[in-house]
Formats: C-alpha cells, sequence, structure tokens
C-alpha cells in the first residue's frame, strides 16, 4: 500500500559491473519479489530467451543494444558505491542510456548491491520494501514540487 509508484511501468533490476549491466528477471530473488509487490517485470520469459546468461546463473548480460530494445520504463540499479559508482558512470555516458523512458523520466533509482543482490530471506526482502516506500515518497515530494 506504501509503495505508491507506478507499478505498471516495465521495471528492470540490473546489477551495475565492470562487465556491463547484469540484469534480474522474473526467475531470480529480487524479480520475484518486484512481482510479489506488483510490479512489472521488463524481462519476461519471452524477452530472456534468447539472452545470454552470466555464469550459467539466471542473470542476464545487457548489452546497449538489448537494453535499448527492453526499454524500461524504471530502472533498479544495484550499485556497489552508490550513485559514484564507476561502472554506473560509464552506463551514463552511453548516448543509448540517455535514451530509455527510465532516465528520461527520472525514474532510475540507484540501491544497495548487498541487500538487493546478495542477501536472501525475509530481513532483506523487507529492507528492500522500505527501501520502495522511501524511493515512492520521494518521488511522490518531487512531483508534487513540479
Amino acid at each position: 500500500k506504501e509503495i505508491t509508484m507506478d507499478k505498471k511501468q516495465p521495471v528492470l533490476p540490473a546489477v551495475v559491473a565492470k562487465s556491463g549491466l547484469l540484469a534480474h528477471p522474473e526467475n531470480t530473488y529480487v524479480g520475484q519479489l518486484l512481482k510479489e509487490l506488483g510490479f512489472n517485470n521488463a524481462l519476461n520469459k519471452t524477452k530472456t530467451d534468447n539472452l545470454s546468461k552470466y555464469l550459467k546463473g539466471p542473470y542476464l548480460q545487457l548489452n546497449a543494444e538489448v537494453l535499448s530494445d527492453i526499454n524500461p520504463g524504471r530502472m533498479f540499479i544495484m550499485a556497489d558505491k552508490g550513485e559514484n559508482d564507476p561502472n554506473l558512470k560509464k552506463q551514463e555516458n552511453n548516448p543509448v542510456w540517455q535514451d530509455l523512458d527510465a532516465v528520461k523520466n527520472n525514474r532510475v533509482s540507484v540501491v544497495d548491491r548487498n541487500t538487493w543482490a546478495r542477501a536472501r530471506g525475509i530481513i532483506s526482502s523487507e529492507e528492500i520494501a522500505k527501501q520502495l516506500v522511501d524511493i515512492s515518497k520521494e518521488e511522490k515530494k518531487d512531483n508534487q514540487q513540479k
């Protein structure tokens, strides 16, 4: 109830790493959690069938072309060093990044990689939900100031 952001926007949860973006589709822990919370994952099975798996796991390696095709409406970017993460800066300098709907509409949230991508269980799920509530409140405040 307190997560008031538009959950219909196709959302892309992804880790930013040296190797690029590692997406978390619906069959990952974060992907499943977001689905349970009512979010629409941009990476449904139809879109993920032909993408290359990262280290043979459920995570998907996204290059600029694939990212452009997916064109998420919202992104949760999991970074080790927050908004100053050098891997994130590299992505932000890519012209494809600037053309994404999520970027153009200021719906990119940089979140802690440890909490979102490395931790599992009820405690991390509750922390992620709390962060989503905080992001919702911040967006609501920003929208009221416009």
